[in-house]
């Protein structure tokens, strides 16, 4: 019996391939129309306060910037900036960006980096409101370093990967870092079209 077992579980295995073992551990699913109520009740559930966590301000924000070629390749990953613009080159694309902890851990205020002055967050924000709040994001107070961090509920517990950036940033004392928590689930408010709306493959 117990090799019946064993022989069932690696049927499973092989038939669902590793895609769908991945959304069984994480608790993944096919994006949905969330309401800030549903994102508050989840970042509850996963322990994460309110703090930082933004959401765009109406449809064709969010649609903007989901077809944006930049912001399209870096979705559920750690963007770095200075008050220049995006730190380009500064993180080895080649290796899993999913986090950016050992980044942040290492960033110094003469930190060497090349600056790409056409992407800067500060235009981001005009897009954005605060989680459970009516008013705008704002630029507020001076920081040496902003990172934008971009999550889905419907990528469920993979967001603590994500997330745990907030350690990183509490445990480097040599500079001051601002996080921007940009979440990319389609709101029930907007009724996006069947084509507008966002697909996770």
């Amino acid at each position: 019996m117990k090799n019946n077992i064993i022989i069932l579980c690696l049927i499973l295995l092989v038939t669902a391939g590793c895609r769908q073992i991945v959304f069984w551990k994480y608790d993944m699913h096919a994006p949905a129309p969330e309401t800030p109520q549903s994102l508050t009740a989840f970042l509850g559930e996963m322990k994460q306060p309110l703090v930082n966590q933004f959401i765009f301000s109406d449809s064709a924000s969010y649609l903007k910037f989901i077809w944006d070629p930049f912001f399209s390749k870096h979705l559920m990953n750690t963007v770095f900036y200075n008050e220049a613009g995006f730190l380009k080159g500064y993180v080895d694309t080649v290796k899993c960006q999913w986090s950016g902890g050992y980044y942040i851990a290492r960033l110094k205020k003469d930190t060497i980096f090349t600056p790409d002055t056409s992407n800067r967050y500060q235009s981001l924000l005009k897009a954005l409101i605060p989680l459970g709040s009516t008013g705008e994001a704002t630029d507020t107070g001076n920081y040496d370093y902003t990172l934008v961090v971009t999550w889905g509920k419907f990528i469920g517990k993979y967001n603590e990967r994500l997330f745990a950036n907030d350690l990183a940033v509490r445990q480097n004392l040599r500079v001051k870092i601002r996080i921007l928590y940009v979440n990319i689930d389609m709101q029930a408010a907007w009724h996006l079209r069947k084509e507008q709306m966002l697909l996770f493959k």
